[in-house]
């Protein structure tokens, strides 16, 4: 587990070697690969949080999501690696 700006960013379980694997929980390559995107679940529903240019800031951003909804635990929804 990691933490950056005070939050607790959680490593994905699939690692590094998986195609597109940033080693983050709810933070996947872009299309071009260039940018960082997160990504989460609400209602069953795909929510886009954003893009970036590192995926320390995309997990930063999944994770204050999570935070905001109460939903710290991430044991419910499906990694997006």
């Amino acid at each position: 587990m990691q933490e950056a700006e005070g939050l607790r960013l959680h490593l994905s379980r699939c690692g590094r070697s998986a195609i597109g694997a940033t080693g983050y929980t709810g933070v996947t390559r872009s299309a071009s690969g260039r940018l960082y995107e997160a990504r989460s679940q609400e209602n069953g529903k795909p929510v886009k949080l954003g893009s970036f240019s590192r995926a320390v800031d995309a997990a930063v951003a999944y994770a204050r999501y999570r935070l905001q909804r109460g939903k710290e635990g991430f044991e419910s929804e499906p990694e997006a690696d």
